[in-house]
């Protein structure tokens, strides 16, 4: 009975022990294919922000507008138009530099290549 638990333990072992490893094979050669120039940095660094709660928090807080907007329209409630129009204007008072980073925060999150074309009328 002890050979047989011995067995199956020891079975298991080895069994995690390739994942392991091929786990970390799978990362060297995810690495070396980035130095090497075949791999593009954008997708690995898409990868890496997979466990990121950026892109929610991004979503919501530009959502959240469009949903107070809607529920105003929908509702009857244009105190709340206009509250979200004031909000907007206070906004664009904001300094050039604090808009553009923004601006490339929400570029860099949602993957746009060029955030030249948003701040252009």
């Amino acid at each position: 009975m002890w050979a047989l638990a011995f067995e199956a333990a020891k079975s298991l072992g080895s069994k995690w022990l390739e994942n392991r490893r091929a786990q970390s094979d799978a990362k060297a050669e995810r690495e070396l294919q980035i130095i090497r120039g075949e791999r593009s940095a954008d997708i690995a660094s898409a990868e890496g922000m997979s466990a990121s709660l950026k892109d929610e928090f991004l979503t919501i807080v530009l959502t959240i507008p469009l949903m107070v907007i809607f529920y105003a329209s929908v509702w009857g409630d244009p105190a709340m138009t206009i509250q979200v129009n004031e909000a907007f204007a206070a906004m664009s008072t904001l300094p050039e530099w604090y808009q553009w980073s923004f601006m490339g925060c929400v570029a860099a999150t949602f993957g746009l290549r060029s955030i030249k074309t948003l701040g252009s009328k």
